[in-house]
């Protein structure tokens, strides 16, 4: 899979990806950093677009193949970008990091509501695989306590962590489960942790009218060989949570079960 940042905080998050081996990285900022192509500073979102150095990206990404997730933040004037360089890449999944609503400017806000509007929009119309949407302030309040000087550092590495682990579930055949494809018009999405009981889809968005929740259940071995009342839990679980939800169990080598899920709508989200 390939990982596109764009701007400051979508390459720093892009970078925690070379951890690990099944990523290819691709890192777009105005400002200098190492293994990253240079955009040219622009005063407005507007020049971002209308400036914006195609032949430059297009020779960058030459040896580009296969899916992508590209990485951004609505706070940057150089999100103006996304649509440009997202032409050039093939039907990406675009992840946008929307900031605190307590520290946004009433300009800042506004351009906010018009990027994440404009981009959900293409993801219904299908010119994205998805839209996954993440709300600083709401994994800040999941995570709770964080240190002021380490406030990205760790919503951050929540970020990657859940991606990752959910493209490596995605990847593996599970043990058990019903899952099915996932609803066509449903494009906008979240994602976050959840403990056993009650099964929560709160994550890292509070999403309105989820069409479809997915369960990945990483269950330790020992306990996928032991317990005999497991099944019949997790079905119950699942029923409480009175939504369509599906849902995967997967062996791992955690000490604890540790549960992920994505959440998915057709509706326009305000943010």
């Amino acid at each position: 899979m390939n990982i596109i940042g764009l701007g400051n905080c979508g390459c720093n998050i892009a970078q925690l990806f070379a951890q690990y081996p099944q990523y290819n990285l691709y890192l777009f900022d105005s400002e200098e950093r190492k293994d990253g192509y240079i955009i040219p500073p622009q005063n407005t979102i507007e020049e971002y677009e209308n400036n914006f150095p195609e032949e430059k990206v297009r020779q960058a990404l030459q040896n580009f193949y296969g899916d992508a997730l590209l990485i951004l933040s609505s706070a940057g004037k150089i999100a103006g970008a996304t649509l440009r360089l997202a032409s050039l890449l093939h039907n990406p999944t675009v992840a946008l990091v929307l900031e605190d609503p307590q520290i946004l400017t009433a300009h800042s806000a506004a351009r906010e509501r018009c990027i994440a509007g404009v981009l959900q929009e293409y993801a219904r119309s299908g010119c994205f695989k998805k839209i996954i949407l993440i709300r600083n302030s709401t994994l800040a309040e999941l995570l709770g306590g964080i240190p002021i000087a380490k406030y990205h550092e760790f919503i951050n590495k929540y970020i990657v962590n859940c991606l990752h682990m959910i493209n490596i579930f995605e990847h593996t055949r599970p043990i058990i489960g019903n899952w099915s494809e996932p609803v066509e018009s449903a494009r906008i999405w979240t994602f976050g942790t959840t403990p056993f009981e009650p099964l929560s889809h709160s994550g890292v968005f509070e999403i309105a009218h989820a069409r479809q929740i997915d369960f990945y259940f990483g269950i330790p071995q020992i306990q996928l060989e032991s317990d005999g009342a497991l099944l019949g839990k997790i079905k119950k679980s699942l029923q409480k949570t009175g939504q369509h939800a599906t849902y995967r169990v997967y062996s791992t080598q955690y000490d604890e079960p540790i549960i992920y899920f994505m959440a998915s709508t057709n509706l326009i989200q305000d943010v």
